[in-house]
């Protein structure tokens, strides 16, 4: 878990996305279906403009369980908007703000 945490730190945080990524990386090997993990892992992938692995992790993590978790959907729709799939990157937007309502 510290592994994650530290990651997606240096991710939001503006740090070092090459540490980020190796730690995030451990962490995913240290438990695959963990989906905050999986999160972290698209997240720091999005942050070095790598959209399609980004994509991929989230989805897992989305797929994993975190369906009802606003941060990751939020991340998944910016992921989508970055690769011009507009109407998509809305509807995961929306299920963020929806659950962020509740």
């Amino acid at each position: 878990m510290l592994w994650n945490n530290y990651a997606y730190y240096l991710t939001v945080s503006g740090g070092d996305l090459s540490l980020a990524e190796q730690l995030s990386s451990k962490a995913v090997r240290s438990n695959p279906e963990e989906p905050v993990y999986l999160d972290t892992y698209g997240w720091v992938y999005f942050k070095q403009g790598k959209y399609l692995f980004a994509e991929l992790y989230i989805k897992k993590a989305l797929e994993k369980g975190a369906s009802n978790n606003a941060e990751v959907l939020e991340h998944y729709g910016d992921i989508l908007f970055h690769q011009d799939k507009l109407e998509e990157a809305l509807k995961y937007w929306q299920q963020a703000y929806d659950l962020l309502e509740d």
